[in-house]
């Protein structure tokens, strides 16, 4: 079984799960904090157990910095964590993550986040603590 983790186009983000090419469940969020229980949904809706997922694709990016972070974190992490092979992609609709060929998938491939413009991180100069602009 495939999971993909992408981007959607009102800016939230989407877990599907998809087997043999063809889509079993999608679930759509409205933020990247969402990620793991979008993940846990979509397997209850396809009654299936995290063991089954053999594939995980993410969207790399283009997109803001912490969406396109969290994303490949979770899935790189998901993938290491199963077993499973990784694939970095574009921006993909559920339909197209379940019809990636087989060889588009490693195992520990690295992915390489794409940002929309450079990440804005400075110190804070009030509190002197990190911060994300």
């Amino acid at each position: 079984m495939r999971a993909y983790f992408g981007g959607t186009a009102e800016g939230g983000v989407v877990v599907s799960l998809s087997k043999d090419g063809t889509l079993v469940t999608a679930c759509k969020g409205g933020f990247t904090d969402d990620l793991l229980q979008l993940f846990d949904a979509a397997l209850k809706k396809a009654k299936a157990k995290r063991s089954a997922i053999t594939e995980i694709a993410v969207d790399k990016g283009p997109g803001g910095f912490s969406a396109v972070r969290r994303r490949v974190t979770v899935a790189t992490a998901l993938a290491r964590a199963l077993g499973a092979r990784l694939a970095a992609t574009g921006e993909l609709s559920v339909e197209e993550a379940a019809q990636l060929p087989n060889d588009a998938f490693g195992a520990k491939t690295p992915v390489h986040p794409l940002y929309a413009a450079e990440p804005n991180i400075t110190i804070s100069k009030k509190k002197k603590t990190w911060n994300a602009h």
